[in-house]
């Protein structure tokens, strides 16, 4: 007993957490006594492969800083909200974002649950350690202009580009200036094709272009957005009044 516990003991000194859980589960399990060495080994490599891909995923779940904690089992798909659930489903699945190739708009009134559907795109995607980021676009886009004064700009944009997916929330929500429509367009261009986004915004995907100023860059913004993207518009009363109306 005294040799396992070295041997325990020297596997979290190694870092590996997972092999030194399994061992001491053989050790106290009369389950694991007519087992195979191969059988053991497999189990102590098994653990630690669960353990490792747990970490990374709540390490991508910190950084991604979701606005809710909307796993995909907890979804409402009342049929009053307009949703297609086979497509969603499908979705979930996260092809798209391994892919990256394809955006996502979603669009809806105020209350109908365009964050939370996209978080749950989000937590979807870390449980398969794919990165994620959620960030509103007008604080985003703030972050920026500020962020030419202290150099961090372009480590930032760098930043922005890598994520496997990116959540642009509330579009439409704050007035753009002339410079923080160039720099959306900076987001979308070194992402199209390569990674995925969603947007959501209340207002519908038709008047996002005269909400980005109509010009030559409203142009090329849509052009990115809309590229090999799919639309979805939530429907149905306000998931908040639903709520409050709920019996407690």
């Amino acid at each position: 007993m005294m040799q396992f516990n070295n041997i325990a003991l020297s596997l979290r000194a190694l870092r590996l957490g997972g092999m030194a859980d399994a061992l001491e589960q053989q050790l106290n399990s009369p389950n694991w006594r007519e087992s195979s060495f191969e059988e053991r080994l497999e189990h102590l490599i098994t653990e630690e492969s669960n353990l490792r891909s747990h970490r990374k995923v709540e390490r991508i779940r910190k950084k991604a800083e979701l606005r809710h904690n909307a796993q995909p089992e907890n979804f409402d798909f009342s049929p009053s909200r307009g949703i297609d659930k086979s497509a969603i489903v499908s979705l979930f699945r996260c092809d798209w974002i391994r892919d990256g190739k394809t955006n996502l708009l979603l669009s809806g009134l105020t209350g109908t649950g365009k964050t939370w559907l996209a978080c749950t795109f989000g937590h979807a995607a870390a449980r398969q350690e794919l990165t994620v980021k959620y960030h509103r676009v007008g604080p985003l886009l703030e972050e920026l202009e500020y962020a030419q004064h202290d150099g961090l700009r372009l480590k930032k944009m760098e930043e922005l580009k890598k994520f496997d997916l990116l959540i642009l929330d509330d579009f439409g929500l704050d007035r753009l200036k002339r410079n923080s429509t160039i720099d959306l367009l900076s987001i979308l261009d070194d992402r199209v094709g390569r990674k995925s986004t969603i947007v959501a915004g209340q207002m519908p995907v038709s008047d996002w272009h005269e909400y980005l100023g109509g010009d030559a860059t409203a142009d090329a913004i849509m052009d990115r957005l809309v590229y090999s993207s799919q639309k979805i518009e939530l429907k149905g009363e306000s998931m908040r009044s639903k709520h409050r109306k709920a019996p407690e």
